[in-house]
């Protein structure tokens, strides 16, 4: 059994999370986005034109929902951290890497640790999302990092509010300490 709850976002986009019943109920996904009545097309927020986003997520509806919520900025989506890691290897550079924490052969959390290993300021603009609670192995790793971590269903504005914090930051000059 399939039922739709619409969520509208503050430009009047519904958003629709589909419902799956296989025995008990649970949030899936953001599947999709579509205007809605009157709403103005091409109205968009205020944020830097140049932020850039990497979606990683194994659930490809959950990227691109994530994607199409923050299409003010660059966004670019992989499936795996370990084709996360391979695009940062090959020089892509990112002011926010959204990665969901349970994924096959590779976590979130793991990625992070050789993320760190490889380049520490990269890391530290990871945000994690994750819709389980996590083992206690997960949870440990995480810990050990001062990275955020948002919880599925995703809240729209939180999401679009600490993606526009992490780009700020990332792009804000380095002070210059005078000693």
């Amino acid at each position: 059994m399939e039922t739709e709850t619409p969520l509208v976002d503050e430009w009047g986009r519904k958003l629709c999370r589909k419902m799956l019943s296989h025995g008990t109920q649970r949030a899936h996904a953001f599947i999709g986005m579509v205007a809605s009545k009157g709403a103005k097309s091409g109205t968009r927020p205020a944020h830097p034109a140049s932020g850039r986003v990497l979606v990683v997520d194994d659930d490809p509806l959950v990227a691109r929902s994530v994607a199409l919520i923050l299409s003010a900025y660059s966004v670019d989506i992989v499936n795996s951290g370990a084709d996360a890691l391979a695009r940062i290897g090959d020089g892509w550079q990112y002011d926010v890497i959204l990665c969901d924490v349970m994924m096959p052969s590779m976590t979130g959390p793991q990625m992070l640790e050789e993320l760190f290993a490889t380049s520490p300021t990269t890391a530290a603009r990871v945000v994690f999302m994750t819709g389980c609670v996590l083992e206690p192995e997960l949870q440990r790793i995480l810990d050990r990092f001062s990275n955020p971590c948002l919880e599925k269903p995703l809240n729209i504005e939180a999401l679009r509010a600490l993606v526009e914090s992490r780009i700020r930051e990332a792009r804000a000059p380095a002070v210059e300490r005078v000693v």
